[in-house]
């Protein structure tokens, strides 16, 4: 969740201005809500030292029961779990920059959601997750993390979907981001350590 880096390429000794001014320096921005007493010093340092936060977008939490969702309230409050739109507000007044994690985590998604028996279901209940987080965020969150750890086929502690599996799993997350989400950045983010040698060998034979 830290992240540094440069937009565009920049030579620092020929603009050195530039170069600060185009350099992200991002941070997990989950623990908003969990210091008690000591939030606002929290966010007062978050402020000075970032431009950029990575607001956690985890269903599992955003919606633990279907329709019920929390997007605007903690409650019930979820530690490393706050309501977006306070991560949003706190953004737009400090002008940080907003970057959502994740649209389609498998592992992270709602149990009743891991309980669907076909992959339809699955997706057509994605599709309406996108779909919600476009109209409510998509204006004051610019970048968007798609899918997350694709790569790394263990077995996922939290549970994983029948979608998971499939070949069609990034491309069809992909594709229905670009549907709601069109004047958005898109990002993956992946990895292949800690991968399941077994599941590795069984998904490229298939």
């Amino acid at each position: 969740a830290n992240i540094f880096m440069l937009d565009t390429l920049i030579d620092y000794n020929a603009d050195k201005e530039k170069w600060e001014k185009n350099f992200v320096k991002g941070f997990d921005f989950s623990k908003i809500k969990n210091y008690k007493e000591l939030n606002a010093l929290y966010k007062e340092y978050f402020k000075e030292m970032c431009n950029l936060a990575t607001i956690p977008f985890y269903w599992s939490s955003l919606e633990p029961e279907k329709g019920k969702t929390r997007y605007f309230k903690d409650e019930p409050h979820i530690n490393r779990r706050p309501a977006p739109m306070d991560c949003v507000k706190f953004c737009k007044e400090n002008g940080i920059r907003a970057k959502a994690h994740c649209l389609n985590y498998d592992g992270h998604d709602p149990k009743w959601v891991q309980n669907l028996s076909t992959t339809q279901e699955v997706k057509a209940e994605l599709d309406h997750h996108f779909k919600e987080c476009a109209e409510i965020f998509a204006n004051d969150i610019p970048e968007w993390e798609v899918t997350n750890e694709t790569l790394v086929l263990y077995p996922q502690p939290g549970g994983e979907t029948v979608f998971y599996r499939d070949e069609d799993f990034v491309n069809w997350s992909f594709e229905t981001a670009r549907k709601y989400f069109k004047d958005n950045k898109y990002v993956v983010t992946d990895e292949v350590k800690d991968t399941d040698e077994k599941v590795n060998e069984e998904t490229i034979e298939s």
